[in-house]
């Protein structure tokens, strides 16, 4: 007996132009124009026309996206909806009176498991699923008993609120994750409507005047305490220590430092070219420079201790675990060796102790601290500075500051 089907799990790959492609039975497999330039297919989802029982009229039911719905899936679901549209039901009906009883029963705690069980089976570190699920159990306890069908912006706004000025971090991911899994409920049919967690147009207006209160600066040693607190650093001896005396020295943000290749520094110049790319992300703009450090004696000779690597090896890396071996150090790591000499303060913070010692103690101008920092700097001077003459004068001022750390 001739097959009634025209299509094959072999075939399936091959069809990539938009279009619908029949495969018996009234099913299709419908593909999309593609959304952005290169790619194959903007999307391939499977389809089934029928004739609604009683008034005749045309239907079509989504059955799902190939990528999650298989050819001989597809043809059970659609053997399934013949079977009730032989019983006098419409299919499209029957799905939205289904989805409406469970949608009744099913609460935002219950949806967010299920969410994090599936879906986020596609990040690859375990600890990143565990933080998205302990954040939601942990801070959207307001809603986390909630019908999914009956959360507002107000339930919400209950969730973010309370932590949004000590904790806005979390806040702005808690939001995120929020709104991910309302936004995935409604695919599935358990909500209607706008997703109360979206941004704009919706809490932006709660929340954007709000930003700066939760802002904390970053603990930093007093500049007078930093001899002191040098002599404790160089009793150490590690990667971790030498690090964060190079990024004391130098003025720069730890992940330039963490990022830094052999390929950047210039002993004969003496310079470290750090990449755009490498800046803090709100200085990557599309007339983003590179930043040239100056660098002191005492810089050139930590780099010396240091085993020079291939041009794109890092200079500060992990050596001693067999897993991270040659990756950057971690934030962490640094971390813990400023904690281990004073607990409270942060690596970050070393930066406010550089800026405050030029402000305070010398007569450079503060200009030239701002640049030394890769700040972005408004007065007319930047733009000289940012020439070569301006490393120039960076140099004696990175100097008097190691001068200044040795006491």
């Amino acid at each position: 007996m001739r097959s009634i089907y025209r299509l094959s799990a072999r075939k399936l790959p091959s069809l990539t132009a938009p279009g619908r492609y029949p495969d018996g039975n009234c099913l299709y497999l419908q593909v999309a124009k593609p959304r952005r330039p290169g790619e194959p297919h903007g999307g391939r989802s499977w389809i089934v026309r029928y004739h609604a029982p009683g008034t005749g009229k045309v239907r079509e039911m989504g059955l799902g996206p190939l990528l999650n719905v298989s050819l001989e899936e597809a043809r059970k679901k659609t053997d399934a909806a013949h079977s009730l549209i032989k019983a006098g039901t419409d299919p499209l009906e029957d799905r939205s009176s289904k989805r409406a009883v469970k949608a009744k029963s099913r609460t935002f705690g219950d949806y967010a498991e299920h969410y994090c069980k599936t879906v986020l089976t596609g990040l690859k570190n375990p600890k990143h699923r565990a933080q998205w699920e302990s954040t939601l159990r942990t801070y959207g306890k307001p809603i986390w008993k909630k019908l999914l069908h009956t959360i507002t912006m107000d339930d919400v706004f209950a969730c973010l609120d309370p932590i949004w000025d000590e904790k806005t971090v979390t806040a702005k991911r808690l939001r995120g994750r929020i709104e991910n899994v309302l936004s995935a409920a409604k695919v599935d049919g358990l909500r209607d409507g706008l997703n109360p967690a979206r941004w704009h147009d919706n809490l932006a207006p709660k929340f954007k005047n709000r930003k700066q209160k939760g802002k904390k600066h970053h603990a930093a040693v007093p500049f007078e305490e930093m001899p002191a607190f040098m002599v404790e650093l160089r009793k150490l001896n590690s990667t971790s220590a030498l690090a964060l005396e190079f990024v004391i020295i130098t003025a720069v943000r730890t992940g330039e430092a963490r990022k830094a290749t052999w390929s950047e520094i210039d002993f004969e110049e003496k310079t470290w070219t750090i990449p755009a790319a490498h800046m803090k992300k709100t200085k990557q703009t599309e007339d983003a420079e590179d930043h040239c450090v100056p660098l002191c004696d005492r810089a050139i000779e930590i780099l010396r201790s240091l085993k020079a690597g291939k041009p794109d090896e890092f200079i500060f890396k992990v050596t001693r675990d067999a897993r991270t071996r040659g990756k950057p150090l971690s934030d962490q790591a640094m971390l813990q060796v400023v904690r281990g000499i004073r607990d409270g303060f942060t690596t970050h913070g070393m930066r406010s102790s550089f800026r405050d010692w030029v402000g305070e103690v010398t007569n450079y101008p503060s200009d030239l601290g701002e640049l030394a920092l890769a700040h972005k700097i408004k007065n007319a001077t930047e733009a000289a500075y940012r020439r070569r003459k301006g490393l120039e004068k960076r140099r004696p001022m990175m100097a008097d500051w190691a001068a200044y750390l040795d006491g």
